[in-house]
């Protein structure tokens, strides 16, 4: 499996507790404290709906911060397999200790990521 970065679980997480939250939302029952049985029904169905949109809302607002924070720590270059240095996109050296990438990919050594 692939390493998945700390927000990216925290996003998962986050998706998965409130698909689990807008669930329980939509099976929950309340009680017809002296309502008509009729009436009973339509205002629990309506105050179902309401609850649901409310945590479908909550859930977006939350999910968008998450990604946009997910979106700007993303790594900006990648990890020199040799001495662990950050090495920036589009460059074919390692500064540190010379690691020449395009020699070793046209070598047929694998493309480190």
């Amino acid at each position: 499996m692939r390493h998945w970065r700390k927000m990216t679980w925290t996003l998962w997480g986050w998706t998965i507790l409130c698909a689990i939250w807008i669930a329980t939302g939509i099976g929950a029952k309340g009680s017809c404290n002296g309502l008509s049985h009729s009436a009973c029904v339509a205002a629990g169905d309506v105050g179902h709906g309401i609850a649901v949109v409310l945590q479908f809302i909550v859930w977006l607002i939350v999910f968008l911060v998450l990604s946009v924070i997910w979106f700007m720590t993303r790594p900006r270059g990648r990890v020199c397999p040799r001495c662990g240095e950050n090495v920036r996109r589009g460059q074919t050296k390692c500064g540190k200790c010379g690691y020449d990438y395009a020699a070793n990919l046209s070598a047929g050594g694998a493309a480190p990521s």
